[in-house]
């Protein structure tokens, strides 16, 4: 199924608006998050002394700050403030706040360049904005995970990680270093080291209008391989309805001082300035920090990594695994000829006979409707991974891409690039597809837990969830509201922020592609201990600016409140 906003359409654009950051050596932001005696560090001495006090221990980090709440008033600003006075009543706001994350209607479009100045003078020492428009909008409120479709809606997410650095930036298409730069220019671009030793995580929001998107995706995926990268298109409700990316960023300086302080400067990725980060004249930048054009990518960067959940909304027609033996040397997306141990003494076939072969083993029993139906939601998964034995292949392993059919000389046409010896399978994008895959990755993700704990490695549990779901899923799709956002919060009980796409981006194998009809979800989690009485799984916590104040005041009165995200399905 098409996604509902077509590719190139004005729906929305990325950007982000920052100041420059103090030169802060990597890894000690989580200094910033509690009081630092230096002057209670003290030498060990070689003999011991019976009377000696013991040395002072390292203040330890507070646990990640993490809420969300989904509002629907009528305005922009009526949900905005909405939002934040229901986080409040969780318990008290961190002084110091790394980000807010929002997610706006298209409903709210005229009321889009006073977001990010709202958001700075509710919340003066908020440093990072980041979010975009969305045809549906995806939070929490009191009864649970939402999904909000083709009415006003505004998620808001506010959080401090003390664990991780904190990014965002703006970037255009002319920002982007080109395919030979080395690594440190892409590490320049977004403002983290070239080659991270701890976590990297990496969040992609974009105008379907960037066109430098796909180089984009392959350029953090040659600087930074090893990092974990989610997002996508923002979207709107109509063709005609602009859509925004946005992010900011503030001193530290800036943070202390408040609202009083100068306002940040537009950035462009590596640069900065007033014309809006190479997205140029022509109504890129809206104002206030908000963009039309480019894509704005938040980076987290430190103790923080980033699970995911890519979920293709498609179930194997057979467990049969196709080897490609042939592809059109003038034209990679025909496949000639497919192969399988156990069809024809695995012998080549041509790919319409193959086809066709598998299609009547599972045609009997079915109505004319359902194979009509079946037939015209066809689609094919390829192996990224050339090496891994077929039988170990899952449905989860496989990109999807599309069948466009057969040729005058019965040659299968896909919607990719193929080479010989990928291994494909026919896959079934539908209701049925969409419900079995979505849980079989949460599922996934749970015993992955199970067997970390079993081997004497727990991980902790996520505090808080992105999710990226496609528009032509949600109540279209399931026939019922808030389908994935409530299953995924069912298995899985972290806050969820997020939207429908215009496309949604998640990687595959070791590649970070554009993907449709997708459920891509990034899962947020320390990898290492938090202090006793840390967050729950569903990202509740102590609030940062207690452990600011260096009393002992750490996880009084407040650890033990649940956030919104964990509590179950709404009937």
């Amino acid at each position: 199924m098409a996604c509902r906003a077509q590719l190139g359409t004005k729906a929305l654009t990325a950007g982000c608006y920052t100041a420059s950051v103090l030169p802060v050596r990597i890894g000690a932001a989580r200094l910033l998050a509690g009081p630092t005696d230096f002057a209670g560090r003290r030498v060990a001495c070689a003999a011991a002394n019976p009377d000696a006090a013991a040395p002072a221990t390292a203040p330890q980090p507070a646990p990640p700050f993490w809420r969300t709440h989904i509002s629907r008033k009528p305005t922009l600003l009526q949900s905005l403030f909405d939002a934040i006075a229901a986080i409040r009543k969780q318990g008290p706001i961190p002084d110091r706040l790394d980000l807010a994350m929002v997610y706006v209607s298209s409903a709210y479009e005229q009321d889009y360049a006073y977001l990010v100045d709202a958001l700075r003078a509710e919340l003066p020492g908020l440093r990072n904005v980041f979010g975009c428009s969305g045809y549906g909008i995806i939070g929490v409120d009191e009864e649970g995970p939402l999904e909000v479709e083709e009415s006003p809606a505004l998620s808001l997410t506010l959080a401090s990680i003390p664990q991780a650095d904190v990014v965002v930036r703006h970037v255009d298409a002319a920002d982007l270093p080109d395919g030979d730069a080395a690594p440190d220019r892409w590490s320049s671009l977004l403002g983290v080291p070239a080659f991270p030793e701890s976590p990297l995580s990496l969040v992609v929001l974009a105008d379907p209008g960037f066109n430098g998107i796909l180089d984009l995706l392959a350029g953090l995926d040659y600087a930074f391989p090893s990092a974990n990268k989610i997002g996508g298109l923002a979207s709107s409700a109509s063709a005609f309805s602009s859509g925004y990316a946005t992010g900011s960023g503030r001193t530290e300086a800036g943070a202390e001082a408040g609202a009083a302080g100068p306002g940040p400067a537009v950035s462009g990725g590596a640069g900065s300035g007033a014309g809006g980060g190479g997205g140029g004249g022509g109504g890129a930048v809206v104002g206030g920090g908000v963009y039309r054009r480019g894509a704005a990518v938040l980076c987290l960067h430190g103790e923080v990594q980033m699970d995911l959940v890519i979920a293709q909304g498609c179930r194997p027609l057979t467990s049969t695994t196709w080897t490609v033996d042939e592809v059109a040397p003038a034209d990679p997306t025909r496949i000639m000829r497919l192969s399988c141990e156990g069809v024809n003494r695995g012998k080549p076939l041509p790919a319409l006979e193959a086809f066709q072969r598998e299609l009547q083993s599972v045609l009997g029993g079915m109505s004319e409707a359902q194979v009509r139906r079946t037939v015209s939601n066809l689609t094919v998964g390829i192996a990224p991974d050339g090496m891994r034995p077929a039988a170990t292949l899952e449905p989860q392993d496989f990109l999807i891409r599309a069948l466009r059919g057969f040729d005058s000389e019965a040659c299968l046409v896909v919607g990719d690039y193929m080479r010989v010896g990928q291994r494909i399978r026919f896959m079934v994008r539908d209701r049925q597809g969409a419900q079995e895959d979505l849980t079989s990755h949460a599922l996934g993700f749970k015993k992955r837990q199970l067997q970390a704990m079993l081997e004497g490695v727990p991980q902790q549990p996520p505090f808080g969830m992105f999710m990226f779901t496609c528009n032509g899923r949600g109540y279209g799709l399931y026939g019922e509201p808030s389908y994935d956002a409530r299953t995924m919060g069912s298995y899985i009980p972290a806050p969820a922020a997020g939207f429908l796409c215009n496309g949604e981006i998640g990687k595959v194998g070791n590649t970070t592609h554009l993907h449709g009809f997708t459920c891509a979800v990034g899962l947020l989690r320390l990898t290492a201990d938090v202090p006793s009485g840390g967050p729950p799984a569903g990202g509740a916590t102590a609030p940062a600016a207690e452990q600011e104040q260096g009393q002992g005041q750490q996880g009084q009165g407040q650890q033990g409140q649940k956030a919104e995200g964990g509590q179950g399905q709404r009937e």
